[in-house]
């Protein structure tokens, strides 16, 4: 059942690594990625956005007028990041898997994400009994 089971698994990645270069393809023709950019304000625009989810459970229990904080973006910076994040995650996500999955081939990689002791993975290759 292993062979069955990593022809799924890498027939899934294959699919998830086509379906992100799609997406950033979409987002760079499409200008979307210009407005997922992070930018310099930021920090300050994420904490009043914060302060407003933090207030609004309190403004809708005493029934008071709890107002949104106005940008002229088209995403405020809470949902910039969030966003801006899925690419990152997925292509660290991938990397690091072709890491653990190739760590002789990748050394360079393998590297980046800390590295792997050599001496210990040619033990367990070694074929028994030698």
């Amino acid at each position: 059942m292993l062979a069955p089971a990593l022809r799924l698994h890498w027939f899934c990645a294959y699919c998830f690594m086509l379906n992100s270069t799609v997406y950033f393809a979409g987002l760079i023709m499409g200008g979307g990625l210009r407005s997922l950019l992070p930018r310099r304000t930021d920090l300050v625009d994420a904490l009043r956005m914060f302060r407003y989810y933090l207030g609004v459970p309190f403004a809708k229990l005493t029934r008071r007028k709890w107002s949104h904080p106005h940008f002229k973006t088209r995403y405020n910076a809470l949902q910039r990041a969030a966003y801006f994040s899925v690419p990152v995650t997925g292509f660290l996500l991938v990397a690091t898997g072709w890491a653990i999955h190739k760590p002789m081939q990748f050394h360079w990689l393998a590297a980046l994400f800390g590295d792997f002791d050599r001496e210990t993975c040619r033990r367990e290759q070694a074929p028994p009994f030698s």
